[in-house]
């Protein structure tokens, strides 16, 4: 069973004139259920509002729900991290390993915030930290060795000055 429906659309022209034309459209009704063009359908009543705002909050509370998405380098920063307190970074190089803790974390939770281009920003100066807190960790533990070895060196040439008849 189909019904012509005739609509009237009025169509603006520059010059504050309208375009009038008719519209016929053919709609097929199916027995028990309301058609487009019904007036049950199409007239807003209060129990119809609070069911399309009841199905834009849950369809807002779904696409909030999900986890944001990795940050790419989360990971390798968190590694260069664990790498600059294993080597020594809280005794070479504490002012870098703050910041760079202090980085990541900031990165962390901006992403958390959905805002992921300054989350990656921070990201990599976090890496950047990292690595300068591991390399000045390893320079600091070099000259300790160096201390280490000419104080032995200078001993060795101290024993070696020193006349035969003092040796016991």
């Amino acid at each position: 069973m189909t019904a012509a429906a005739v609509v009237m659309l009025g169509i603006p022209v520059a010059d504050g004139t309208a375009l009038r034309c008719n519209v016929r459209a053919h709609v097929t009704k199916i027995p028990g259920c309301p058609t487009l063009m019904s007036a049950e359908v199409m007239t807003p009543t209060v129990a119809k509002i609070h069911v399309l705002a009841l199905l834009s909050l849950a369809a807002a509370a779904a696409s909030g729900a999900r986890s944001p998405a990795p940050l790419p380098g989360l990971s390798h920063a968190t590694a260069a991290l664990a790498l600059a307190e294993e080597t020594g970074a809280a005794t070479y190089a504490p002012l870098e390993l703050r910041y760079a803790g202090e980085q990541l974390e900031q990165a962390r939770q901006l992403q958390s915030d959905g805002e992921i281009d300054e989350a990656r920003r921070l990201l990599e100066q976090s890496l950047v930290n990292s690595d300068l807190a591991v390399a000045k960790s390893r320079l600091g533990r070099t000259r300790e060795a160096v201390q280490v070895q000419a104080a032995a060196n200078a001993q060795l040439r101290a024993d070696a000055d020193r006349p035969a008849a003092q040796t016991p």
